[in-house]
């Protein structure tokens, strides 16, 4: 019982602080929003074995690991015909700001779309400069599911004598959204490569599954408006 409370106070400690995390979930399609026109979206990501620690002494040592949650809130807006500006908050701890741009889009004649992002900001309180590079390619925007997917490349860098310096992340991720960008959702599994610059966990490739809710129309229906 000890222990489990133990890692339960841990996992929520690390919910909350975000420490060493990088924003994981993409959330988006190739698509952007339409010129003129905001976007809005709610991501849980859960990297099941973020932490692994070792409690007792002596014989009695055991090796547990952890999960927990990074909780993101963005936003993206239109400003031309294929392009958008995004902003987010990864783990309500930092804020991440970047560009999407649509070099083909899906339709009927080209049923495969694909798209660049990239960005930059702080995270992880302040204390890290984060740097995030995008590859998005996704199927026709009209249909009730549209799956997508793509490689995505992120950099830490302290900012302050508390930080550590990182490894780059880089992996493939792929998921499908179901709905529209004013009323779905998007479930989404990521591969990342991810050395814990803080010696949190020994395995550097993580699985990360997420789940992002897009648009105001999907909280008016959940609070049944």
């Amino acid at each position: 019982m000890r222990t489990l409370a133990s890692a339960f106070v841990l996992c929520i400690a690390l919910s909350t602080l975000v420490v060493g995390c990088v924003p994981y979930t993409v959330g988006t399609t190739a698509a952007t929003a339409p010129e003129g026109e905001l976007e809005t979206a709610t991501s849980i990501a859960l990297v099941p074995v973020g932490v692994e620690y070792r409690d007792g002494e002596g014989d009695t040592q055991e090796d547990y690991s952890g999960a927990y949650f990074l909780v993101s809130t963005g936003a993206r807006f239109g400003i031309g015909p294929s392009t958008d500006i995004g902003i987010y908050a990864p783990g309500y701890s930092g804020v991440v700001i970047n560009a999407k741009h649509q070099f083909q889009k899906a339709q009927p004649g080209a049923p495969l779309g694909w798209a660049a992002m990239g960005g930059m900001g702080v995270i992880n309180g302040g204390l890290n400069a984060h740097l995030e590079a995008t590859l998005i390619a996704s199927g026709r925007e009209d249909l009730i599911a549209t799956p997508y997917g793509g490689m995505r490349f992120m950099q830490t860098f302290p900012l302050s004598s508390e930080a550590v310096s990182d490894l780059p992340t880089i992996g493939p991720f792929g998921g499908v959204r179901l709905g529209t960008t004013d009323l779905g959702v998007s479930l989404e599994v990521g591969v990342f490569y991810d050395d814990s610059a803080l010696d949190l966990r020994t395995n550097d490739i993580i699985f990360v599954p997420s789940v992002s809710l897009h648009g105001a129309g999907l909280l008016r229906a959940l609070m049944g408006r």
